[in-house]
């Protein structure tokens, strides 16, 4: 892999789990060169006083993380919250190197994760039809396939990476997406009631919620953009813990998830939706079960 392929910096949130973050940092660490990453930690301030201990904890040991080419720590000084903080960190940093990998603590990694990231962003940093590269994936069940990756209009935020010239029209309106989208579009986004996008914009929009990924994955539905996503996961998210702010304790779908050592080698020929996957997926959550799913994480 040419150097250049390393020049993406790893930018990772946390607040005040210790254990996961420790858990992140070992899987990184079984990443082959991923030493050659620059790696930037946003550490949140409290939200309330009984949590300073474990946020101080949690930055004791970030200061102790070695083995990366170089590391900065962000210490908040107030609460930003998880939206506001990735909107923000991602913006800053990718402003600086065009492109960012970006990890929540409550992740793990496969030992092939950075190295498919890395090469995915070369590989389609001038195709302006790909948005999006995540190494999250459902559990799809397809045990053959030509291709190791497949491209879908669903953003899946656990463990993922872009471009700033694409991430520069993130925006966050929910007003003004529910005074514009008709029901046609807003079907379209739920994949006709899959995905439970707009709901999560309705809820963001009465203050019942405070999220970012949704106007994320709708900034790129808009651009008629596309996200690569593994057909095994190359992540899974741990985050089903008392310290969770959008996954619930004990989800049956965490529980589902299988971390994948595939190496990513097969990419399609041609880049657009995988229809076949899109009715795969459809079929198999066609009561509702995955909109069902993330209403409980967001």
């Amino acid at each position: 892999m040419n150097k250049k392929n390393y020049n993406t910096p790893i930018l990772i949130f946390t607040y005040k789990r210790l254990k996961s973050l420790k858990r992140l940092i070992k899987s990184i660490k079984l990443n082959k060169n991923y030493n050659k990453h620059k790696l930037y930690i946003l550490s949140d301030g409290s939200k309330k006083k009984s949590d300073q201990t474990q946020i101080n904890k949690v930055r004791s040991f970030c200061k102790k993380i070695r083995g990366f080419k170089s590391k900065k720590i962000i210490l908040r000084k107030e609460n930003f919250g998880l939206a506001q903080n990735i909107t923000m960190g991602v913006s800053e940093l990718i402003k600086k190197y065009g492109s960012v990998i970006v990890l929540e603590d409550d992740l793990v990694l496969s030992k092939n994760f950075l190295e498919y990231i890395n090469l995915a962003l070369e590989k389609y940093k001038e195709n302006k039809k790909v948005w999006h590269i995540t190494g999250w994936s459902d559990n799809l069940g397809i045990k053959k396939n030509e291709n190791d990756v497949y491209f879908s209009k669903h953003m899946n935020c656990w463990g993922w990476a872009t471009w700033l010239d694409r991430w520069k029209y993130f925006e966050k309106n929910p007003n003004k997406l529910v005074k514009k989208w008709k029901k046609t579009e807003i079907n379209k986004l739920d994949q006709n009631g899959i995905y439970n996008n707009w709901s999560q914009v309705l809820r963001n929009k009465h203050n019942q919620i405070n999220t970012w990924a949704v106007f994320w994955n709708i900034t790129i539905f808009k651009k008629n953009g596309l996200c690569l996503n593994p057909i095994n996961s190359l992540v899974i998210n741990k985050g089903d813990d008392q310290y969770s702010t959008h996954t619930i304790k004990n989800c049956e779908h965490l529980k589902l998830q299988k971390l994948s050592n595939i190496k990513i080698k097969n990419y399609p020929i041609k880049v657009e939706e995988n229809i076949l996957i899109k009715k795969y997926l459809q079929k198999k959550y066609s009561k509702g079960l995955i909109a069902k799913i993330t209403n409980k994480f967001f």
